[in-house]
């Protein structure tokens, strides 16, 4: 019973999400969402926070600052390691260190 009311696929199509803007909007906020319910559904456990000082730290705005401020520095390194593996991947470099593996 529970197999036939599975999703044949556990993915979805991110894609045809993001074409819209209203699509990426209720796609970031549904994973927002799983995240925050994820967070304190865990709440006290194994020493984390409980929900009430979870609750509390969203409510501040400093840290707010902080992780925009970290996520824009770690944007540019994303891009320029990412780069760096594109030229990489042009000049083979991972095509021979697997036909070395497979030898």
């Amino acid at each position: 019973m529970i197999k036939e009311l599975q999703l044949p696929q556990d993915k979805m199509d991110i894609l045809s999400l993001v074409e819209k803007r209203e699509g990426y909007d209720m796609l970031i906020s549904g994973m927002a969402n799983v995240t925050a319910w994820s967070q304190l559904r865990s709440g006290g456990r194994q020493g984390s926070s409980i929900a009430d000082e979870l609750i509390d730290f969203g409510h501040k705005t400093r840290w707010q600052k902080e992780v925009m401020a970290y996520s824009l520095h770690y944007y540019s390194q994303v891009k320029r390691d990412y780069k760096e593996f594109c030229e990489a991947f042009d000049d083979g470099v991972f095509k021979k260190h697997i036909e070395r593996q497979h030898k």
